[in-house]
């Protein structure tokens, strides 16, 4: 057949959206087998000139004209939705798309720009930090939301919002805010005009933001509220939870310099800290409690003079164990071990951030109990992305008759927890757990490699087996991290590992709240171990 079709030439990313620059590559390069002409509009067909004919009328005949040609195809019809415009605007600026073409589906083909169609450029997106908010008579309550966006560890202002909330919106903003005022302080570069008006807000909650653009100042343009980046947990409540932190141990709780803040002028308090291991200790002590441990110091709350504490130290509190074993030089050393609430709760006065474990107990050093394959992702790989690869390791672990749990890093990776059976010493744990994430790498070749080195990992994901030797830690369930905001290193369900939209929610101020009304997907997992398979 003959036909005279009207498309675009593009070249896709990895996440099929066409962009301007790959096609420069690839026009530069030669390679051709890049293309994709996206078919949009039948100006001829066999011989008979349709462009007096509805735009709606040629397309229904390119769609048949097309039909035929299979998803790799280097012509592929570009579709379209006819009405509800909005909504298609809004999810094109959610998905990074450059924007949407409307035309009137009635109109004849026309060349050159007309006023039968129009361009609209998408709006670009974000998630900022709620700093503050203003309040106003005519809006009867909430007015605007102050944005800041974190910069080398400190806060600064992006602009307001005041718009994309309706009335029941702007009063649950405002009864979520409100209580978050004591404490708070400014972020850096605020106008003088907006210092006056705003009441700040500890950075505890982010919203997702539409703009146009930046100022030269950074600040946002044309602002749209979207809602709240909210995160969930999931996991019954199980009647049989012990209390391991008693009231008596509560009054136990003293720290020097209770309001030096961490990591930036608007970060979290030393008091916050040891607050929030109180209320996390019944969930936190049962995978802590006789195994030796690490710990991460931050006694000034400079991120650069934080510290890894493997041994025994001066001034260390009584109820903190310690015992004597060889390391890997055969030297030997003091180790650590938190052996009961008391002892646990008092190292919030020594500056610890981070617990870190071994996956053993000090009763039976050398017969590890856990492994650990920790998802590190390289540049260019996207949170969701390290999900789905978090899904598919789940689906190898099983086939090999292995129970996999997740925890989010506290960073940007997924640590993939499995109970063991206490049969093997760790040189033989180590070799069969390298054996294993060779095994996965070779499932998905494309997206994992097991060779360290940055240059190795560019979108790909490291799976860091590395752990699993002795002396190694990682980090403790429901521990902090030492970076902004205190994200913490949480157990969470593998449904609910799918639904959350940024880890870093998950946090020394959220994550309290959410274990109140939550159980813990970790619990008993002692009773999920499996022997290791032989690769």
């Amino acid at each position: 057949r003959e036909a005279v079709i009207d498309g675009e030439i593009v070249v896709l990313d990895a996440k099929g959206i066409s962009r301007f620059a790959l096609l420069q590559d690839a026009l530069a390069e030669g390679a051709g087998n890049k293309l994709h002409f996206y078919a949009f509009d039948l100006l001829h067909l066999d011989g008979w000139d349709l462009r007096k004919a509805p735009l709606g009328r040629r397309k229904a005949l390119l769609s048949q004209l097309l039909s035929g040609l299979g998803a790799n195809s280097a012509i592929q019809f570009s579709d379209h939705v006819e009405g509800d415009g909005q909504a298609l605007y809004a999810q094109a600026s959610e998905m990074g798309l450059e924007g949407v073409v409307s035309k009137r589906a009635t109109a004849i083909y026309q060349s050159g720009r007309t006023k039968t169609w129009t361009k609209i450029k998408a709006l670009k997106n974000g998630d900022f930090i709620i700093a503050g908010y203003t309040t106003s008579d005519a809006a009867e309550g909430l007015a605007a939301l102050g944005l800041g966006e974190f910069e080398d560890g400190e806060l600064h202002y992006r602009g307001k919002v005041g718009t994309g909330f309706d009335a029941a919106t702007a009063a649950d903003l405002l009864a979520r805010l409100e209580p978050l005022r004591a404490g708070a302080s400014a972020p850096e570069g605020v106008p003088r005009e907006i210092m006056r008006e705003m009441n700040w807000v500890r950075p505890l909650l982010s919203a997702h933001i539409h703009y146009a653009n930046r100022t030269t100042d950074n600040a946002l343009r044309h602002a749209v509220f979207r809602g709240l980046r909210d995160v969930g947990l999931s996991t019954p409540v199980s009647a049989k939870r012990k209390r391991l932190i008693a009231e008596a141990d509560l009054a136990t709780i003293w720290v020097t310099n209770p309001t030096r803040r961490l990591f930036g002028k608007t970060g979290p308090t030393k008091l916050d800290i040891a607050v929030y291991y109180a209320l996390v200790g019944d969930f936190m002590l049962p995978h802590i409690l006789g195994r030796p441990v690490s710990l991460v110091r931050c006694p000034t709350g400079k991120p650069q003079d934080c510290f890894f504490q493997r041994h025994a130290f001066t001034g260390m509190p009584s109820s903190v164990a310690t015992f004597e074993t060889t390391n890997s030089e055969g030297e030997t050393k003091s180790y650590l071990s938190v052996e009961d609430a008391k002892g646990y709760l008092a190292l919030a006065q020594f500056g610890v951030v981070e617990f870190h474990t071994w996956g053993t107990h000090r009763t039976r050093l050398d017969r590890p109990d856990l492994i650990v394959f920790d998802l590190d992702p390289g540049e260019g790989i996207s949170w969701r992305e390290v999900v789905e690869a978090a899904v598919h390791i789940r689906a190898e672990l099983e086939a090999m008759g292995l129970m996999p749990f997740a925890k989010t890093s506290g960073g940007k990776g997924i640590h993939i927890t499995v109970p063991v059976t206490q049969k093997q010493n760790w040189k033989k744990l180590h070799q069969a757990t390298s054996a294993i994430s060779s095994a996965l790498a070779t499932s998905a070749p494309d997206i994992f490699t097991t060779t360290m080195g940055k240059d190795n990992r560019k979108r790909r994901i490291f799976i860091d087996y590395h752990r699993n030797a002795r002396g190694h830690t990682s980090a403790a369930p429901y521990s902090l991290r030492a970076r902004t905001n205190l994200p913490a290193s949480t157990p969470v369900s593998w449904s609910d590992l799918e639904s959350i939209d940024a880890p870093e929610d998950l946090n020394y101020s959220s994550l309290p709240g959410l274990l109140a009304t939550s159980g813990d997907p970790w619990a008993n997992m002692e009773d999920f171990a499996r022997d290791l398979p032989v690769l």
